[in-house]
């Protein structure tokens, strides 16, 4: 079995700074409309959230003293997370549809677990579960709250802020990696790359390459099936062929032991007896060669009753 690596990484299009995007979001996870690729009648799983990102995200934010009609302008919101791994994690080639189904919801509340861990319970207002496409993943939105002291209050009462770099800052992305890859280490799964200069690569295009592969195996499955169906029919094209060729030794097995009975009969007869002797055994040829035409081997037997005729009057000097 192959290595399996750990996936989490931010949507690329950025953080959500508007309620349009959250709207947008919304959409996408509860699958409001269908998705090209997503099979339709497998709903998404909310596992935190009651389905409606918009409602939900404003509560959050009113019971931290937020009023969300008055939100700055273009300021972030949230925080939208994919958590994913390697599809042969999900489903191994050695593995069955009970054991896929309990690593899936191991591994799913082990999500649940590192994200409250890792940004508090109440900093994620959705957690949703997609397994209507090949690979299972999870998207889960999360708002940068930081409690603060207000420095405009001589009282020095605290207040909460959203500010993007507690989830995004320098060092930060990096971080989640390291820290995903040792939560999900118990499922032997690894981390990727690091240390590298390729930049970070956008959700979609990692799901659409990640499809492209899971497709070009799937190709490459279909072919091999294609090649063994094949090799199949060949084989039971064989195995019929078999059955009709003894099915014509049993017609014309007996046909056959007369025909040796009638030579040796005939060598002991008188030259002038061969005539009506040779007569009766044509008639008895042409009577199997009648017969052999209301068969399945119609087309094959007839020669082989001229052949073996041919070599009746070869043997008497005919």
């Amino acid at each position: 079995m192959g290595k399996h690596y750990a996936i989490a990484t931010f949507r690329s299009t950025g953080p959500i700074k508007t309620w349009g995007g959250m709207r947008a979001a919304q959409v996408h996870n509860s699958r409001k409309k269908p998705i090209a690729h997503a099979e339709e009648d497998v709903p998404p799983v909310h596992m935190i959230g009651s389905g409606d990102l918009v409602a939900d995200t404003m509560a959050a934010l009113r019971a931290h003293g937020f009023d969300p009609k008055t939100m700055r302008k273009n300021g972030v919101i949230a925080y939208e997370l994919v958590l994913s791994a390697s599809h042969g994690f999900f489903y191994p080639d050695d593995g069955d549809d009970a054991e896929d189904t309990d690593r899936f919801c191991r591994w799913a509340h082990a999500q649940q677990d590192f994200l409250a861990k890792k940004y508090g319970a109440d900093r994620v207002v959705s957690l949703v579960a997609h397994l209507d496409e090949r690979t299972p993943h999870m998207h889960a939105v999360i708002l940068p709250l930081e409690e603060k002291v207000d420095g405009r209050r001589a009282d020095g009462a605290r207040r909460w802020s959203l500010v993007g770099r507690m989830i995004s800052g320098p060092g930060e992305y990096q971080r989640l990696q390291d820290e995903y890859a040792d939560a999900m280490s118990a499922f032997g799964l690894a981390r990727g790359e690091q240390k590298n200069r390729r930049k970070h690569k956008p959700v979609s295009r990692y799901m659409e390459e990640l499809r492209a592969r899971e497709e070009e195996a799937e190709a490459a499955k279909r072919l091999a099936r294609l090649q063994l169906d094949a090799a199949e029919i060949a084989i039971a094209d064989s195995e019929k062929k078999a059955a009709q060729l003894a099915r014509l030794l049993e017609e014309f097995g007996h046909g056959i032991e007369m025909i040796d009975h009638f030579l040796l009969k005939v060598r002991s007869l008188p030259a002038h007896a061969l005539s009506p002797q040779i007569a009766e055994m044509q008639r008895n040829a042409e009577t199997m060669v009648d017969r052999a035409k209301q068969k399945e081997m119609a087309a094959a037997v007839p020669a082989t009753v001229r052949r073996q005729w041919a070599s009746i009057q070869q043997g008497l000097g005919c």
